[in-house]
């Protein structure tokens, strides 16, 4: 038990000194620059990260989806008496996006689809620009001419509210913090430019902490449409302020990446009665300016269809991923990791400049001391760790060198046996001395003997 004290005060010396703790320090010091190395990348990528997807080549089923023999229409908002959606033929979407915006389909896979998904219309409004518009319809006219009509549009977006605007190529001024005055004066130039604006999801804004007019201000603005349902959320209570006070309704999907539609706006324009209009949604009886005037004509019925359970469209082929964002993916992932940490609290994007709120940022203190703690851990650990590696690499090589050392004996002997199998004779000489050796040895032995006889005889 001495020894084993003696040997862990000499371990306890050798590592636990001044010199040593020195050392340990330096290791502390790179081990905690590697950390936060790895952090500030990992949170700079992370908020930095490329679009994930490039919204190309994406490949649909081919589907024949008409919503109007699935479900029946919402038929109490004007009082009327049809009973059927197939009453009604214009299948439009109001609201989506594309990656001009924030959307994750390019334009022409914003426009398939929409198609695969019942509709003969559509409206695309990414944030603040009209490029997603613009060329949309050029591409519905070039390629999908009998398929979709293709209105230009935009949603005017801020720190207060959302606002899409139907039919109008213009590009708006951007405001942070529109004013109500500005707000309402945005609405009246639009007008004036042959467009119309819809209130988009007023309850998300509510959500989303948007300091945004009331419905009555709306009211007062003149707005043209409340959107009642966005993308599965049917806001009832806007359902019923628009009934109350003669405002129109519509839909959107709000299309950014989800393949589940929920809602359709149905409407009609006037067709030729020769013209089969229930059979199978097409757009070959329908323009632009056909669908414009159907909805700037406030006598017009229209309607939608609301769905908890939807349409779903598969893909056989997913969306193709970003390289630069696959190689980056390990740094968005640590980023994402230190991330949970803290959260800021900018409020939303405002498409304008910057974030609506400065940072607040929320720390999770619990977390990050439990992660510090965790940090102190793993280092005294791989410390201990790297000092038993130490001392039981210089214990094996200690032996390994025990093993292989040779005395000069054995030495010795090596190289007299090779000597010998080199020259035989000499075995001989050796044989007779030791032969000589021998006898003379047996003679001092004999002689020794004699010497102790004689000398153990008595004097006479």
């Amino acid at each position: 038990m001495s020894q084993w004290n003696y040997q862990l005060k000499k371990a306890f010396r050798k590592y636990i000194n001044r010199k040593q703790l020195y050392k340990y320090l330096y290791h502390f010091v790179f081990y905690v620059l590697v950390i936060a190395f790895i952090a500030l990348l990992g949170l700079a990528t992370y908020n930095s990260a490329p679009r994930k997807y490039y919204g190309k080549n994406v490949k649909f089923e081919d589907n024949t989806f008409d919503v109007r023999d699935q479900w029946k229409p919402y038929i109490d908002f004007y009082g009327n008496n049809k009973t059927s959606a197939k009453d009604y033929n214009v299948i439009l979407d109001a609201h989506s996006h594309t990656l001009e915006s924030d959307g994750k389909l390019s334009v022409e896979d914003n426009i398939r689809w929409h198609i695969q998904n019942g509709f003969n219309a559509m409206i695309l409004t990414d944030h603040n620009t009209n490029r997603g518009g613009l060329e949309g319809v050029r591409i519905a006219q070039e390629k999908y001419k009998n398929e979709i009509v293709v209105i230009p549009g935009q949603e005017w977006t801020n720190c207060r509210c959302h606002l899409g605007l139907i039919g109008t190529t213009k590009v708006y001024p951007k405001i942070k913090w529109p004013t109500n005055d500005e707000i309402s004066n945005l609405i009246k130039q639009v007008h004036l430019d042959g467009g119309l604006v819809v209130l988009n999801h007023y309850p998300w804004s509510h959500w989303s902490g948007l300091k945004q007019p009331s419905m009555e201000d709306y009211k007062g603005m003149n707005i043209d449409f409340i959107e009642v349902v966005n993308g599965n959320d049917f806001d009832y209570q806007g359902y019923q302020f628009a009934k109350e006070n003669n405002i129109r309704v519509l839909t959107g999907t709000d299309l950014h990446l989800d393949f589940r539609v929920n809602t359709w706006s149905l409407l009609n324009v006037p067709v030729d009665s020769s013209i089969d209009t229930k059979s199978q949604v097409t757009a070959s009886y329908l323009t632009t300016e056909k669908v414009m005037e159907s909805l700037k004509n406030k006598s017009n019925d229209i309607t939608f269809i609301h769905s908890a359970f939807g349409h779903k469209i598969n893909l056989k082929e997913q969306l193709q991923l970003n390289p630069v964002y696959t190689f980056l993916l390990p740094w968005i992932l640590v980023g994402s990791y230190f991330h949970s940490f803290y959260s800021y609290g900018r409020g939303q994007y405002s498409f304008v400049n910057g974030f609506c709120e400065g940072d607040k940022v929320s720390v999770l203190y619990g977390g990050f001391a439990s992660f510090i703690a965790w940090c102190l851990i793993l280092f005294v650990c791989f410390e201990i760790i790297f000092i038993l590696s130490k001392i039981l690499f210089k214990k094996l090589l200690k032996l390994t060198r025990k093993g292989c050392k040779k005395t000069p004996t054995s030495i010795k002997d090596t190289n007299d046996s090779k000597d010998i199998e080199d020259d035989p004779s000499k075995l001989t000489i050796d044989e007779e001395t030791s032969s000589t050796t021998s006898s003379a040895a047996e003679t001092i032995s004999e002689v020794n003997y004699s010497d102790t006889k004689t000398s153990g005889t008595p004097s006479q």
